[in-house]
């Protein structure tokens, strides 16, 4: 199904992927729009080290499956990509990339920016929690129409106005020279709702003032926990029943 997909990427686009996602014919015809990926590594994904870059950084050949190159003609029979080993709160992690020269791309920029991924989490968080119809932000999006094609229009209604709430974060992050990841969604979402009612009854001349007004407000919500951590992990559910110790 994601190769349904692959033409719509950007060339020269830098994806960032899930380990479930390696699949050497989709990234394959990514590489060959002139892009770049960095995914985890599953642990059956055999490899041979050539190379070794740095510490945790090596060149690796990977031997592609023979039963995909029968379907797959224009597959390779093996590829040159770049291993990435690091440690990180005591477990060991490792990446895989086709960004091959360390000088221009550390190891340590990329582990960085793998954590990046984790953003479009928050992102549909934003939009299924947050972003409803009603003026709270704590009531989930509901999609009222009855029809494939209301509902889908009520979709990219809700995409719409998700981007343009990140554009004004945006703009508002530029005014005090922060990264609008710093910023937060839920309350910048409620302080463009009060613009909004606030400048449809201003006049025009005022409308100016009171934008550069909430761009200040927005960058002023700075998030104090940005670096959260939510590891993915089981939680055991206890019993109600008393525990029954054996008699020695």
């Amino acid at each position: 199904m994601a190769l349904r997909i692959l033409e719509a990427i950007p060339r020269g686009a830098m994806l960032l992927l899930d380990r479930r996602y390696l699949a050497w014919e989709f990234l394959w015809g990514h590489l060959a729009r002139g892009g770049h990926f960095l995914v985890r590594v599953p642990q059956h994904i055999r490899r041979r080290r050539l190379k070794r870059l740095g510490t945790g950084d090596w060149l690796v050949e990977i031997t592609t499956d023979r039963k995909l190159r029968r379907r797959r003609r224009h597959l390779p029979r093996k590829m040159i990509f770049r291993e990435l080993t690091a440690r990180i709160r005591g477990k060991w992690y490792c990446y895989l990339s086709s960004l091959l020269d360390p000088e221009r791309y550390s190891a340590s920029d990329l582990v960085g920016l793998y954590a990046e991924r984790w953003q479009i989490e928050t992102g549909l968080d934003e939009l299924k929690t947050h972003q409803g119809g009603a003026t709270t932000v704590n009531r989930p999006v509901l999609l009222r129409s009855q029809s494939p094609r209301r509902v889908l229009q009520e979709a990219y209604g809700l995409l719409i106005a998700y981007n343009v709430v990140r554009t004004i974060m945006g703009e508002a992050a530029d005014t005090k020279l922060r990264d609008p990841l710093h910023l937060s969604f839920t309350d910048s979402l409620e302080l463009i709702r009060q613009a909004a009612v606030v400048m449809a009854l201003a006049r025009t001349e005022e409308l100016p003032a009171l934008y550069g007004t909430l761009l200040s407000r927005i960058a002023s919500r700075h998030l104090p926990r940005r670096h959260r951590r939510n590891p993915r992990e089981v939680c055991i559910k206890m019993s109600s029943y008393a525990k029954k110790w054996k008699c020695a």
